[in-house]
């Protein structure tokens, strides 16, 4: 499709991507059924608000869908997604005194946000539609007297759209080191039955692990970025990294074999984050000093990261790319945070504590750059630090 051919406001071209949606976008974003999609696409001339999401919702269906890019050059995808973000904002405009918030405009935000942060568009501006979405949502009071008060039936999907938002800004403080707003809520989404179950058992896991990113994690990650931040008052010790890696331990026990109702996408992200989240707290206890190059003690280790290399390597071995793709930017960031933290261990701690199983970690970080590399959506500076490591490796390794 070439950009603006078929992208305007014909309920044809939307009606379209309702598939598409369902498929790639509701999995990962189970808030808005494929009904009342449908429904926004009758409505939206009839209404400014419901056109600006129905062009939203149509730009993160294109930046998710894996068919489109098996035939389409990347190039022309980031255009088409960014159109319709720029023509939702457009259609949208100022948001205005007597509006209120509702569930379809902090899901115009949120979408908005991940299609520019997928792109690499302006990292500011997505955190700024990020914080806007938040705004909004707080305005509901979800979490309080006027979310208890919120009808029965929709409960469950407020409350898993507290839960998304809360997942994406933990994310975000941890890649921009901004302080969250979000508090975790007190209970995890009540079940309505409206779900499938892979989605249900899929979302629950992911909520479990971002929950692990708890104020004094990020206090203690803030603080590993940028050294004159305040400390964090409940400080950083081996007491504390022990019930992390405890916590997290049991959550993938949990998870510890396949589960016949969630999808190889699912599966694989579940996975994915547990190992990125103990390689964070890991980086924490490394710049806090509470390491040992005693490579007995597990994941205290200096090495650690190195056993991670082969599972990762083993699973993306296993699994479809589409799985990885359809996740777009936060996976892949997810991989190169793993990644590159394996590429300095090979590079600082190798040389001067040889192992026998270096060759087959060097082997592995290869094989992990080349996955990244051929990712379409694999942003450009990243993609920058791992040649540089790689460079580094090949020397010192003469490979």
């Amino acid at each position: 499709m070439v950009l603006g051919q078929g992208i305007g406001d014909e309920a044809g071209f939307f009606e379209g991507l309702v598939d598409d949606y369902e498929e790639f976008v509701f999995t990962f974003f189970p808030i808005i059924t494929r009904r009342e999609l449908l429904e926004a696409v009758r409505d939206m001339k009839a209404s400014q608000e419901t056109r600006a999401f129905v062009h939203a919702t149509a730009a993160i269906t294109i930046n998710m869908r894996v068919n489109q890019r098996r035939h389409c050059d990347y190039d022309i995808v980031r255009s088409q997604v960014l159109f319709l973000v720029t023509r939702g904002l457009e259609i949208r405009g100022a948001i205005m005194p007597y509006q209120r918030p509702n569930v379809q405009t902090i899901m115009l935000s949120t979408f908005i946000h991940v299609c520019l942060f997928a792109h690499h568009v302006n990292d500011d501006m997505a955190f700024f539609y990020l914080r806007e979405a938040i705004t909004n949502l707080q305005i509901l009071d979800v979490d309080g007297v006027a979310g208890a008060a919120n009808n029965n039936n929709d409960r469950p999907r407020l409350q898993r759209l507290y839960w998304l938002l809360f997942i994406h800004e933990r994310f975000a403080s941890l890649r921009f080191y901004r302080v969250p707003i979000l508090s975790p809520l007190s209970s995890l989404p009540v079940s309505d039955g409206t779900l499938e179950p892979g989605i249900e058992q899929w979302y629950t896991a992911i909520i479990q692990r971002f929950c692990m990113l708890d104020d004094t994690f990020i206090a203690n990650w803030i603080k590993k970025g940028n050294p004159s931040a305040p400390e964090c008052d409940a400080g950083t010790d081996w007491s504390w990294i022990e019930a992390k890696q405890a916590q997290l331990s049991a959550e993938m026990d949990l998870h510890a074999h396949p589960s016949p109702i969630l999808t190889e996408m699912q599966q694989v992200d579940i996975i994915i984050t547990s190992y990125w989240v103990r390689t964070l707290l890991w980086q924490i206890a490394l710049s806090v000093c509470l390491l040992t190059s005693d490579s007995s003690s597990d994941w205290m280790s200096l090495s650690f990261p190195l056993r991670l290399s082969h599972q990762l390597q083993s699973l993306l071995t296993l699994i479809s790319r589409d799985s990885i793709e359809v996740h777009g930017a936060g996976i892949l960031q997810k991989i190169f945070d793993i990644t590159s933290t394996i590429a300095d261990i090979l590079i600082h701690v190798t040389p001067l504590t040889p192992r026998a199983d270096t060759e087959a970690h060097i082997a592995d970080f290869f094989f992990l750059y080349d996955y990244l590399n051929n990712m379409s959506k694999f942003f450009e500076a990243e993609r920058k630090l791992l040649q540089e490591k790689r460079e580094r490796i090949r020397v010192i390794f003469s490979r």
